[in-house]
């Protein structure tokens, strides 16, 4: 996953010039808006009374979780990722309005798709479906859009019908968002409800020094200046974002199911333990506890005896040793070749049970192998016991999004692929692996519309301090999730499935036992630091 790195280098050192054609959204949508969901309205446009007061200025739909999230009109996506840990896009169509699409557990496009009128943008999760309309500065009723009646007038200004930063975009976007927070708390608390308040008050001071340094800006020195306020408009957005993540924290009061620390999980004995490596490691029968973070996990300490090492090349790493390139390959091809062998498993093993422990991109690997089915009474797969995923980027990973967006541009792609002509030891950034591990690929929403089934008990860790893939992205659905603290600084995501608590973790998941009790600081920590 030094990829991150790489790639987030690279974006700062380029120099790119980019003559940019006019937009797909300047095309304005012959067919009108259409609702983005068909569902019930479960709460309507409530516009605040004040400017950074409870209501909703949007619509609340009553989807059901993973329903289909569509383009209410032909536009061009001007923002597609995570704000605050949930993941949301907006439109801009031929008129100047955005619409926006919030709350969504998975998505399908990323910033600069064209889409058309019912083209799917992601899947609904368990929080209610947001959709939000804007002309320029003002929210406005989505349901106006959808009107029969005579067309209404949005004054847009110019300026607003062409995509800007993405900083500025998501700015936007969090606008749209003031005054929810208060109500999706609910019953979490008197103290869940500070945290929501400091939400819309953080967000009314960023659209407030917006609007001041806007007008400042224009007035003065222009262009230059909206720079310095792209940056003052990030910095603004960030700190909305960090008090949605102390209110998560702050709101978490009950762990739920959880071992405390004093409980000692025993040995498990008669299971086969397959060992899945991460991108840019190795295997070498003749090291076969190197090469790979996860390959040097003491699996004596776990109980089982029989140890199949994953090779990227098919098979085990004492049949077919495998290299960094060979990890860079499509992650669908690696769940393929991991399939085969769990069914090898169960014909050489028949009935045995069988832990899977990977790492890093191996978590999406496993996840890939499973997605096609998985059926516990099926003869042709092993009975699984225990998945544990180990600093796995199972929403994506920053580094992987930013090499993404870097080779949409020609110019970028080429120097991106004279990086890596440069240095050839380090992971390729234009790698069909890393391509899907971003946020917004193809791959990460069709495992998220393929979850692991609900009787394989799932065991998802992620690292404090782990810059490459940020515990956040780490959450896995329908699965136990924790956060460590140890190990600590830039080697912790290579060192997480070595270290004692890692370790701890997965005795606890193998035998099925909830993860270790955490104080509520450590869990306040562990949701602020990652972030």
């Amino acid at each position: 996953m030094r990829v991150a790195v790489l790639a987030l280098g690279v974006a700062a050192l380029l120099v790119v010039a980019v003559t940019r054609a006019a937009p797909a959204a300047a095309a304005a949508s012959t067919g009108g808006y259409q609702p983005p969901v068909s569902a019930p309205v479960a709460d309507p446009f409530r516009p605040p009374s004040t400017p950074y007061g409870p209501g909703n200025r949007g619509i609340d739909y009553a989807t059901a979780p993973g329903t289909d999230v569509r383009a209410a009109a032909d536009g061009e996506v001007v923002f597609a990722g995570q704000v605050g840990g949930t993941l949301h896009v907006v439109v801009l169509h031929g008129d100047g309005i955005r619409t926006s699409y919030s709350f969504l557990s998975s998505i399908r496009v990323q910033r600069g798709d064209a889409v058309r009128q019912g083209q799917v943008l992601g899947t609904t999760g368990a929080q209610p479906f947001h959709f939000g309309a804007r002309a320029g500065d003002a929210y406005v009723d989505p349901a106006l859009l959808f009107s029969t009646g005579p067309p209404r007038v949005h004054l847009v200004p110019d300026s607003e019908r062409l995509p800007l930063s993405e900083a500025r975009e998501r700015s936007g976007l969090l606008g749209s968002l003031v005054g929810l927070g208060s109500k999706m708390v609910g019953a979490a608390g008197d103290v869940a409800g500070v945290g929501a308040d400091a939400v819309d008050w953080a967000a009314g001071e960023t659209a407030d020094a917006g609007g001041r340094v806007t007008g400042a800006a224009v007035d003065a020195v222009g262009g230059q200046a909206m720079a310095g306020l792209d940056s003052l408009r990030t910095m603004a957005a960030d700190c909305v974002q960090t008090f949605q993540l102390a209110e998560a924290a702050v709101s978490g009061f009950d762990q739920g199911d959880c071992t405390p620390s004093a409980v000692d999980p025993p040995n498990v004995d008669g299971h086969i333990l397959v060992l899945v490596g991460g991108l840019g490691s190795e295997g070498n029968p003749s090291e076969p506890t190197k090469g790979a973070a996860i390959f040097a996990v003491d699996t004596g300490a776990l109980g089982d005896d029989s140890v199949y090492r994953f090779s990227y090349r098919g098979g085990t790493i004492d049949e077919n040793p495998y290299g960094k390139s060979d990890t860079e390959q499509d992650i669908r091809l690696s769940g393929a070749r991991l399939r085969q062998l769990l069914e090898r498993i169960q014909h050489e093993h028949p009935g045995v049970t069988v832990d899977i422990l990977a790492h890093s991109q191996g978590g999406l690997v496993t996840r890939a192998a499973l997605a096609p089915g998985y059926d516990r009474t099926s003869p042709l797969l092993p009975q699984l016991g225990a998945i544990v995923t180990v600093g796995s980027p199972h929403q994506g990973t920053d580094g992987a999004t930013a090499a993404a967006m870097l080779r949409r541009n020609p110019v970028a792609d080429f120097d991106l692929r004279a990086v890596h002509v440069i240095a050839p030891n380090q992971d390729d950034p234009r790698a069909a692996s890393i391509s899907e591990m971003s946020e917004t690929s193809g791959l990460v929403g069709y495992l998220n519309d393929h979850p692991l089934p609900n009787d394989v008990w799932v065991t998802s860790v992620g690292g404090r301090e782990d810059i490459l893939v940020p515990a956040a992205q780490t959450h896995l659905q329908r699965a136990h999730n924790i956060t460590l603290s140890d190990p600590h600084g830039l080697t912790t995501h290579d060192a997480l499935p070595k270290s004692k608590q890692a370790l701890r973790e997965m005795k606890l998941a193998l035998n099925h036992m909830p993860p270790t009790c955490q104080s509520l600081l450590t869990r306040a920590a562990n949701a602020l630091m990652p972030f």
